[in-house]
């Protein structure tokens, strides 16, 4: 009896000093001061639940327990009904959903630059949200911080300038917004913010701003182009997800991961552009993208989600630029068998990008509409070329002439032809000797065509560009 008491008492004091353990999952410890409910567990505090009974006006503690309130969670003064005016300190980072919901007294809110995320429905329903006077043709701002454009809101807009924050939610459901300037203050956008804006043909993301909130753009269903700035480090999962009208996108190089869902359904999606710096592409971020044929991912990447490249039913190549082991080792480990029927290419690279005139190569197929860039298997020349078609004046001198053509990206050499009446002679020379090539021993007094084009070799392959518009000279 002793020893069973003995071992009562030791798993009593085991409990009482370690987490509450719940099948192997370690409980979120609650604590409270005062009206405050909150939880800490990275050492910063989030407020998850007041006492109802709080009224009047308050200022939010900068520290609870000794620990820096940095958060305000989901619903945590929801109908609280006396409050009048709440001051949040400048430790607080976000705002959660629905945070101040139905606080219908409220009038007044002060909220610090340190926030960078305020979450949908965060103040619906306050006195200051009901009271007509704070909107201002249709949008509620808070300080810098736009909060709200109400949905029955036709045509375009421009964002105020200094404005720091686009709130979750903020323009969802506007279905008869256009379009939208957002300005350089901008730091970030909120999850949904634009969900649901059916009309809204383009945007421009400034390089101010360094995060896209989940679902921020979902829905968009007239959305064709989208400039994102090169400061967005962080995409939300579902960001452009079922934007049925997009065509392609590039992501910046300071994105270092594509969240789940990310171009989910984006039906008209034919080319993307994936950064050198993501080392990650979630569940599911490319399923139903149905018209990429082919796709580049870079050596970066690290893992590969369940079901990213699902219902990708026109892709037949893929090229990655690391090793088939690290490929099937680390990358792609999934029961998945998405691609089942796609060729998948190894050790690939990108030679050239954002080129105006293209030819085309592909392993097993040609012809079809250039939308990516050139890939190199090992050397081989084996997926899309863009090559820019050269721009060139020729001059005529002593039984000669010369020509001088602008350097073209990706290219390694040039290609001249001309002709007098009958056929074309050709020569080739190397883009690295010199921008000019002079012709000899021609006839006086006659006048020659000339053309010249751009080539990249690879191995036992050249791809050309467009020949450029053909010039007559007339030999001194």
């Amino acid at each position: 009896m002793k020893k069973v008491l003995a071992l009562v008492l030791s798993l009593v004091m085991v409990f009482t000093i370690l987490p509450v353990m719940v099948f192997g999952l370690t409980a979120v410890i609650e604590y409270t001061s005062g009206y405050y409910t909150y939880i800490a567990p990275n050492g910063e505090a989030t407020i998850i639940k007041c006492d109802k009974s709080i009224s009047g006006d308050i200022t939010i503690p900068n520290k609870l327990g000794g620990y820096p309130v940095t958060s305000i969670g989901k619903c945590a003064f929801d109908n609280c009904t006396s409050l009048t005016s709440v001051i949040i300190p400048n430790s607080v980072t976000s705002i959660g959903e629905s945070a101040f919901y139905n606080c219908s007294s409220l009038t007044s809110i002060t909220i610090p630059n340190s926030v960078t995320s305020i979450g949908d429905r965060a103040f619906d329903n306050t006195a200051l949200y009901n009271n007509e006077s704070n909107w201002k043709n249709g949008v509620l701002y808070i300080g810098n911080y736009l909060i709200k454009m109400k949905t029955g809101y036709s045509g375009s807009y421009t964002i105020k300038k200094g404005t720091k924050l686009i709130s979750g939610g903020a323009f969802k459901w506007c279905s008869s917004l256009t379009s939208v300037t957002i300005p350089n203050s901008v730091k970030s956008i909120g999850e949904s913010a634009f969900d649901n804006c059916t009309s809204l043909t383009s945007v421009t993301i400034p390089s101010s701003v360094t995060s896209i909130g989940s679902y921020a753009f979902s829905g968009c269903t007239s959305l064709t182009s989208i400039t994102i700035g090169n400061s967005v480090t962080w995409i939300g999962g579902g960001a452009f997800s079922a934007c049925t009208s997009l065509t392609s996108i590039t992501i910046p190089n300071s994105v270092t991961s594509i969240g789940s869902y990310t171009f989910r359904n984006c039906y008209s999606l034919t080319s993307i552009t994936i950064p050198n710096r993501v080392t990650s592409i979630d569940y599911g971020a490319f399923y139903g993208c149905n018209k990429i044929k082919a796709l580049y991912i870079p050596n970066s990447v690290e893992k590969i989600g369940s079901s990213a490249l699902a219902n990708t039913t026109s892709l037949t190549d893929l090229y990655y630029g690391g090793s088939k082991r690290k490929w099937y080792d680390q990358v792609y480990v999934t029961s998945d068998d998405d691609l089942k029927y796609v060729n998948i290419h190894f050790d690939a690279k990108v030679v050239t990008k954002n080129a105006k005139k293209a030819t085309y190569f592909a392993k097993g197929y040609t012809g079809d509409k250039v939308v990516g860039s050139i890939v190199l298997e090992k050397g081989k020349a084996i997926a899309q070329l863009k090559l820019a078609t050269p721009k060139f004046s020729v001059t005529a001198g002593k039984k000669l002439f010369k020509v001088k053509y602008n350097k073209v990206t990706g290219a390694t050499g040039f290609q001249l032809r001309y002709k007098l009446n009958g056929s074309w002679t050709t020569k080739n020379f190397d883009t690295k000797k010199s921008v000019t090539k002079t012709i000899n021993k021609l006839k006086k007094g006659k006048n020659y065509t000339v053309q010249v084009r751009a080539f990249v070799k690879s191995g036992k392959k050249t791809a050309y560009s467009g020949w450029a518009s053909a010039k007559k000279v007339k030999i001194k």
